[in-house]
């Protein structure tokens, strides 16, 4: 700082000490500024480090009390449900894979939830009416399947006027009816 007021001094010959002055104001003015700026951003990540450390506590203290909370032994996944009521009583790969067969053009599931017996609940979506029907016709050529009952379709919650959502329940024939 006190390079550059000798830097204005020598060559501000001629000018005023008014003039002078004025200049030198400026400049200490403008250090105050850049000073107190400085200050002001130390504040902010003053805070900002401050507020950090108080989220990584509150998250280190979740963590601590889910892991205190964590349960004896694994749940399964609804893979592993599924694959456990099905195991014994079906081959739930094979009827997967020709269910997947099935499946007309603008029909797709979204949820099959699996019931004791070999029983289960199949949901999709289409687009068209006469998909669904089209559907039961197909699954009823697998000779896995044993019953198709309580087929529903309704008007899906959606955007897309045309889109309907779809139930049904299937019964699985017990292995030894099965092909």
């Amino acid at each position: 700082m006190v390079d550059r007021i000798n830097f204005l001094i020598k060559e501000t010959k001629g000018l005023s000490y008014k003039h002078l002055i004025n200049i030198i104001i400026g400049m200490v003015l403008l250090a105050v500024a850049i000073i107190l700026g400085q200050k002001q951003l130390h504040r902010y990540y003053v805070k900002k480090a401050a507020f950090m450390q108080t989220e990584i506590q509150r998250i280190q203290k979740s963590q601590e009390e889910l892991l205190r909370k964590k349960p004896k032994r694994a749940s399964f996944t609804a893979q592993e449900y599924v694959a456990n009521a099905m195991r014994g009583s079906t081959n739930w790969s094979g009827f997967l894979l020709d269910l997947s067969k099935a499946l007309p053009d603008g029909l797709w599931l979204t949820k099959i939830t699996s019931a004791e017996g070999g029983k289960f609940l199949i949901e999709g979506r289409c687009f068209r009416p006469e998909t669904v029907p089209k559907f039961i016709g197909q699954l009823k050529l697998l000779s896995m399947v044993q019953t198709i009952g309580n087929p529903s379709t309704s008007k899906a919650d959606s955007e897309i006027s045309s889109l309907l959502a779809f139930k049904l329940t299937v019964i699985l024939k017990s292995p030894k009816e099965g092909s």
